[in-house]
């Protein structure tokens, strides 16, 4: 069996989880001047992906509107395949999907805590379908004997969850194939007619064959420092100053690189290791910056360590190793196209800011190609919002 792993409206999903919003308030993201991602609270509040922000704020005051960041995504991405790797080294990513060679009970845990969709099934594409269908955070498992009638009965609209343009599934809904069973009538030449190359690809996906199998993964980059202690210890007021010291030799050793995420594995004695991550809200290769987030990781480590022994009323168990781990790293240039882009994305809200309260009052000089006079090389035009 084959699994997918995907997450739903995964712009708004990895912005929350970089800035740390409020998970009980509406979060909606924008790009250029439209909705592009939203949470269940911005969902139930009766907004949709597409509708202008400025609409978007009017129905929803409260709702928290983020401009869409693609290092951020990525960032968060890199989060979600660690998350998976240490499950299963059989993985395949492709943001925001990933397929795997696993059960389904060893990947439930992970599925709930980051309210992913999950799906199995004994073809790639098949297994896609499962987990547009699954709700965040649950498994979907279709047999080798069911593949037939769940292909069948699968709506056509999730569809475009699933990579497909809205036009297609729109189209289909007009041919009358509300589900994909009567699609799957349909011979390749006239899904091609119908829809082009859309149609060609959903042809393959309606008449699954064998998948390969999923390939071993190969990690990115990362920076990685360690230290063994001699004599293993539990409390905090030991062990964070070597989190501090691991944190300064991995920035020595950084160059050019930025850092988008922080990990941290505590070795135990006699136990599994603990592992924590955190995503930074913006990637940096400032030394006082990922220290500041690293105790912070280790502490909270710590305290959690330390909590469940008063649970079981027994004293902390002892670490003998720690690792501290910089990854999704990146160079600067990737930095700066996102801060430009986010820039233009600012202003271009502004102008049309002003534009609803003072139509076409803002103009901006355009060169005026071939002029022979100085006074004659600009001209002014209307700056469309």
């Amino acid at each position: 069996m084959t699994g997918c792993f995907t997450i739903k409206q995964y712009p708004a999903w990895a912005l929350s989880l970089v800035k740390r919003c409020d998970p009980k308030r509406p979060l909606i993201i924008q790009e250029e001047s439209h909705i592009i991602a939203l949470n269940r609270h911005a969902s139930s509040a009766g907004l949709e992906v597409g509708m202008t922000a400025a609409r978007a704020r009017s129905l929803c005051p409260s709702a928290i509107l983020l401009i869409r960041d693609p290092v951020s995504e990525y960032c968060a991405w890199e989060y979600v395949v660690e998350q998976i790797h240490r499950i299963t080294p059989f993985l395949e990513s492709r943001q925001p999907v990933a397929w795997f060679d696993g059960r389904a009970e060893e990947i439930r845990d992970t599925a709930s805590r980051l309210r992913a969709c999950v799906g199995f099934a004994p073809d790639r594409s098949t297994a896609h379908l499962a987990a547009v269908w699954a709700t965040p955070g649950k498994t979907t498992v279709v047999q080798e004997d069911q593949v037939n009638a769940f292909l069948d009965a699968y709506p056509s609209r999730l569809l475009a969850e699933a990579g497909f343009s809205e036009a297609l599934a729109d189209g289909l809904e007009m041919l009358g194939c509300i589900s994909l069973g009567p699609a799957r009538r349909l011979t390749s030449r006239q899904l091609v007619l119908a829809f082009g190359k859309e149609g060609e690809r959903l042809h393959r996906v309606l008449h699954p064959g064998r998948s390969k199998r999923v390939g071993v993964f190969h990690p990115a980059p990362t920076i990685r420092r360690h230290f063994e202690l001699e004599a293993p210890c539990s409390q905090p007021g030991d062990l964070l100053p070597i989190v501090s010291q691991l944190t300064g030799k991995v920035a020595e050793t950084m160059k050019e690189q930025f850092a988008g995420q922080v990990r941290i594995i505590l070795h135990l004695e006699g136990r599994p290791p603990v592992f924590g991550d955190r995503v930074l809200p913006h990637p940096t290769s400032r030394a006082d910056t990922l220290e500041r987030f690293a105790l912070r990781l280790g502490a909270e480590m710590l305290e959690r360590l330390h909590g469940e022994a008063r649970d079981r009323e027994t004293r902390p168990i002892d670490i003998d190793r720690i690792d501290l781990i910089l990854a999704s790293l990146m160079t600067g240039d990737l930095i700066q196209a996102s801060l430009f882009g986010e820039k233009l994305r600012k202003v271009t809200s502004a102008v049309g800011d002003v534009h609803r309260r003072f139509p076409n009052s803002i103009k901006k000089s355009v060169v005026r190609e071939g002029a022979h006079f100085h006074e004659d090389r600009f001209r002014l035009r209307v700056w469309e919002a």
